[in-house]
């Protein structure tokens, strides 16, 4: 519960930092890290809280699958059909973890380690494919350097 606790409440202050764009990026990582700290003891030593938590990441991200696989056959017309769909399939699973305390936890867990080595996955391939190209176009000074030289 740790884990998930200081996932959740470490990447939602993040989100809000990078939107309102006030701190520096190490303001915005230091200022997320210490809410996930906060949020993942407040997990662990208040159980509820805990399940509540990670049966509503649980919900959030069944509900991000589902829209992925939903995508391939209907594309929703506005923004408030996916926001819905995703707020209340994770309060949802938070409030049947709840009820249901340790039999949803496994699931939750699982969902939460096969997320995190799927992450590992595609990182490890994208740094793969960086060094094979052969320029780089640097952003800040609009020009191209040449990686082989």
């Amino acid at each position: 519960m740790v884990a998930t606790g200081f996932v959740f409440g470490s990447e939602i202050v993040y989100f809000f930092c990078v939107e309102e764009n006030v701190f520096p990026l190490g303001g915005k990582i230091g200022l997320s890290v210490g809410a996930g700290l906060l949020c993942g003891l407040t997990a662990v030593l208040i159980h509820y809280v805990g399940f509540f938590v990670a049966g509503f990441q649980f919900g959030l991200l069944s509900a991000v699958a589902g829209l992925i696989l939903l995508e391939q056959v209907y594309h929703p017309f506005t923004k408030w059909i996916p926001f819905g769909v995703i707020l209340g399939a994770g309060i949802l699973a938070a409030l049947v973890v709840s009820v249901t305390d340790h039999c949803f936890i496994l699931f939750t867990a699982l969902l939460f380690i096969l997320l995190c080595a799927c992450r590992t996955a595609r990182v490890q391939v994208r740094a793969r494919t960086i060094p094979s190209m052969a320029t780089i176009t640097d952003t800040r000074y609009q020009r191209s350097i040449d990686v082989d030289a």
